[in-house]
């Protein structure tokens, strides 16, 4: 995923902070973050969100997920499956509308 898509979706969507594109082992690729957001730790706790979800969901029979959330207070975390081995992270501030970050994520997933 190249820089002009994730500064895309950041001009598109203001309360979004912090994007990583990174390998399923949490490896970051390419990103846009603030200062005092660690990169490294960022990355693979998304990795290990994406990876808890495929282990819940397999545990009740269901197909590895698209997408993980995680909401706390006014501080959403979203991922989304690229392909086989790449994710996309995003941090969100305030949104009022995760479901179109969400899309807009999706979308950009599948540009790249």
């Amino acid at each position: 995923m190249n820089d002009e898509t994730m500064e895309d979706l950041k001009r598109r969507f203001p309360e979004i902070f912090a994007v990583v594109e990174l390998v399923r082992d949490g490896t970051p690729l390419s990103f846009l973050i603030p200062q005092g957001v660690h990169l490294e730790i960022f990355s693979i706790m998304c990795a290990t969100l994406m990876g808890a979800a495929g282990t819940a969901t397999s545990e009740v029979g269901g197909q590895p997920p698209e997408t993980a959330i995680a909401v706390a207070g006014s501080t959403s975390i979203l991922v989304v499956a690229v392909d086989g081995k790449r994710l996309l992270a995003c941090a969100l501030r305030d949104s009022t509308d995760t479901d179109a970050v969400l899309q807009a994520m999706k979308e950009a997933a599948k540009e790249s």
